[in-house]
């Protein structure tokens, strides 16, 4: 899935250059050091997955404030999509010791949404 995360930023700069306030090359050098095995995503990565899924994305984080996050699907231009070309389902994950891992359930500990 991150190659595909990847080429979807490399074919789609533009809007991810301005949200990271970098240049084009260097966002490319960025994208190119995403390809790399073990490297860590970030919020951007993340806008990209649920942009490529055309699903909402949402983490649950407990730094600070316990609330979940939701990453919304963008056309390639940075534009949201509208609700009517998403999908009604979504990823949920959780932002645990600097890594997303995968919700399966969500149980007493992350069932409450703002």
């Amino acid at each position: 899935m991150i190659a595909k995360i990847c080429d979807y930023l490399d074919a789609n700069a533009a809007p991810y250059c301005k949200k990271k306030a970098i240049d084009i090359d260097a966002f490319k050098n960025y994208v190119a050091g995403m390809r790399t095995l073990k490297t860590w995503g970030t919020e951007i990565e993340i806008i990209a997955a649920a942009s490529l899924l055309k699903s909402s994305i949402y983490v649950f984080t407990d730094h600070g404030k316990k609330k979940w996050v939701e990453y919304k699907p963008c056309k390639p231009n940075g534009v949201l999509l509208d609700k009517s070309q998403c999908s009604p389902k979504g990823v949920f994950m959780v932002a645990s010791s600097n890594h997303f891992q995968p919700v399966l359930r969500v149980g007493k500990m992350y069932a409450f949404f703002e």
